[in-house]
Order: structure tokens, then C-alpha cells, then sequence
């Protein structure tokens, strides 16, 4: 496979999408270790903490969350619930253990360490970890196709000034790299449009 102006490799392309899932895992680490750190502060997961985690990922940019009424509440619900059964099982001494005598970056620093030690790179990761189910059969009855894209499990975002792309969390790698092909299929095609 080529493009106008240079060779690209499937292999290229492969490594270049194995990095961003390896990215992804992080994000979800470092996403968990927030949210992990807000209920340690607020004391429990409660009502008022998920709130609390709520209002950081609208003003991180993360979606428009506030309100049940809001686009991405469900699904951004969905992770604040998961993180909060994380805690719930860690509980709130293990997570002190791990951020003892640390603040801010260094204390988010150490809980993302712990949770790759756990082997956790995506939500339903952690649902296997707290021993729940990876998705509950209200949501499952529902046809993938049917559902909007914004109520699908995110697992990764790709943002550009004009492109939004969110992949879910049901795609395989070989989607991925399916997408990548198509996707530089329409970049060539536009780049000879427009020279």
C-alpha cells in the first residue's frame, strides 16, 4: 500500500495502531487514577462524589455529562460506575497505601503503576477484576446498530479540529487496521481533489 507522496506498510500501520491501543490502556489507567483519588478525597462513592467525577471529565472535555439530559451522560456514567466498583473492591485503605505521602501527579502516578501491575488496560477489564459481568443484558438487547454512537462504551477517541472518530470498545484490531485503510483511502482521494 502506498500513498501520493510515500510507502506505507501494513506492518507500519499494524505497529503505529498496536501503539495507540497501548496508549488507550494508559488513558483508562490514568482516567481510573482520577477518579480513584476523587472518591479517596470525598471520602466514599457516592452520589455526591460521582458528581464530583462528572463535573472533572466535562471540564477536562472529556463530554457534555452534567445533566441525565446531556449526550455522553450515559456512557461517561457507565465509567464513573465502574471506577466506583473498583474502589469498592480496592477499598479506600488500599488506595491510601498507594498514594501515601504523594500529591497531585506523583499520587496519580503511583495508582496508574498499581493498575498496571493489575493487568488493567479498559473498563471491561475492570469488571473482570471486581467480578461483574462485561455488560449487563438491558444493554445487550439492544442491536449495536440501533444505539446511538454516543451511548456505545468508548474506548478510545481520536480528536482532530474537524474529525471526531470513537471507536467502542467492541472493535477487534483488524477493524481498526481496516479503518486505517479506509481512512487512507479518503485522505488520497481528497488530496487529489484538491491538487
Amino acid at each position: 500500500m502506498t500513498t501520493k507522496d510515500a510507502p506505507v506498510t501494513l506492518d507500519f500501520c499494524i505497529e503505529a495502531m498496536r501503539g495507540s491501543m497501548n496508549l488507550r490502556g494508559q488513558a483508562v489507567r490514568i482516567e481510573l487514577a482520577v477518579g480513584l483519588v476523587v472518591y479517596r478525597a470525598c471520602g466514599s462513592a457516592d452520589a455526591a462524589a460521582k458528581k464530583v467525577l462528572r463535573g472533572i471529565h466535562a471540564s477536562a472535555g472529556r463530554a457534555d455529562c452534567l445533566t441525565p439530559q446531556s449526550p455522553s451522560y450515559k456512557p461517561v456514567m457507565r465509567r464513573i460506575d465502574r471506577c466506583a466498583s473498583l474502589y469498592d473492591k480496592l477499598k479506600s485503605r488500599t488506595i491510601k497505601k498507594w498514594i501515601d505521602g504523594k500529591s497531585e501527579q506523583a499520587a496519580i502516578d503511583a495508582i496508574v503503576a498499581e493498575l498496571k501491575a493489575l493487568d488493567i488496560q479498559s473498563m471491561e477489564d475492570v469488571l473482570d477484576y471486581v467480578g461483574l459481568p462485561r455488560s449487563d443484558s438491558k444493554e445487550r438487547s439492544q442491536p449495536e446498530h440501533n444505539r446511538r454512537a454516543s451511548d456505545r462504551e468508548a474506548a478510545y477517541t481520536v480528536d482532530t479540529e474537524h474529525v471526531h472518530i470513537t471507536i467502542p470498545s467492541e472493535a477487534t484490531p483488524e477493524e481498526l487496521v481496516q479503518a486505517a485503510d479506509k481512512l487512507m483511502e479518503l485522505a488520497r482521494e481528497m488530496r487529489m481533489v484538491a491538487a
